[in-house]
């Protein structure tokens, strides 16, 4: 009856042993998962901020690549006409 209990003992130590431990690894790999996840949304927050003033900046040259294109348009139509031969309607 001792060794059988003694026996019982040992086999719940070993499995609170073992639920300990994938507890423990449970954790650790939570913990890496949010880790990775708060490093990834920084990146993306980091890009648009980034983007964002590229945006800012680039403002006015876009609108001067707009200009350029209206008169560039402006030049190729004369008297309804373009200058490659063919009549607009």
């Amino acid at each position: 009856m001792s060794r059988q209990m003694k026996a019982d003992r040992l086999k719940r130590a070993a499995i609170l042993e073992a639920e300990g431990a994938r507890q423990s690894e449970i954790l650790r790999a939570e913990g890496e998962k949010q880790a990775a996840i708060l490093e990834a949304e920084g990146r993306k927050e980091a890009s648009y901020r980034d983007a964002g003033s590229q945006r800012t900046s680039g403002a006015g040259r876009s609108q001067g690549d707009l200009d350029g294109i209206g008169s560039h348009q402006q030049r190729r139509y004369t008297s309804g006409k373009l200058l490659c031969g063919t009549k607009i309607h």
